[in-house]
């Protein structure tokens, strides 16, 4: 099954609620929800709809002057979820899933979440198992992830995970 892969950059603005690594669980159990219900949707209108199961990892960075961001990526069936559709809010795509998810998460309307959630071009790729050049460019995308040191050592916070991969598929 090849995968979509998105990458996006999460600001926490003032948010006091981000000085943990509870606000980036939040944001990931917020968008797991919303990709469950939406292929409970997509399955009423088609009962060949294809299933996504929702994989991520995500690093936290303490920037200049202390300010908490996170990088995350997440991988999506690429069969049911193949862009990140128009970046226009209200509309039911990935890009809205995001940016709600990530307000949820900081407890704030969407509106001021879309300020806070940074998507990069070239942020989505396909991924294909058998396919070595779709995981070069997946790997080289990843750099982010590969610091030496991460900006959180020390601090009593988990600076890099991932999500755990056991597969399951979503009711």
């Amino acid at each position: 099954m090849p995968y979509a892969l998105t990458y996006a950059y999460l600001q926490t603005g003032q948010c006091i609620l981000a000085l943990t690594n509870n606000v980036i669980k939040r944001f990931y159990a917020s968008f797991k929800e919303k990709i469950k219900h939406d292929r409970k949707r997509a399955r009423l209108t088609n009962s060949r709809a294809h299933d996504s199961d929702v994989l991520y990892a995500w690093a936290r960075e303490t920037a200049y002057k202390g300010q908490q961001h996170y990088h995350g990526i997440i991988f999506l069936n690429h069969d049911a979820y193949n862009s990140l559709g128009i970046f226009e809010l209200g509309r039911k795509n990935n890009y809205n899933r995001l940016i709600e998810s990530w307000a949820s998460a900081l407890q704030i309307p969407v509106e001021k979440a879309v300020g806070l959630v940074h998507i990069p071009k070239n942020a989505a790729y396909r991924i294909d198992a058998c396919d070595r050049e779709s995981q070069k460019t997946f790997f080289k995308g990843l750099v982010i992830f590969a610091k030496r040191q991460p900006s959180s050592m020390g601090t009593g916070n988990t600076a890099l995970t991932a999500a755990n991969v056991k597969r399951q598929r979503l009711t």
